[in-house]
């Protein structure tokens, strides 16, 4: 970011995450283990399940 609107704008979404205005857990939808990657891959480019964001755990 160069600063500006886009560093305020940046700001201002932390900052109302940390105060708990914005919950990120909804977002997460699925969750896979590292040994499961090539599905995960596949379950986010393919959305599957309405997959918005896919993590995978050690």
């Amino acid at each position: 970011m160069s600063g500006g609107a886009e560093a305020n704008c940046f700001a201002r979404a932390i900052e109302y995450v940390r105060r708990g205005a914005i919950r990120l857990d909804p977002v997460v939808t699925h969750n896979l283990p590292l040994a499961d990657f090539q599905h995960a891959l596949e379950v986010s480019r393919r959305r599957i399940e309405h997959a918005i964001k896919v993590s995978m755990t050690p």
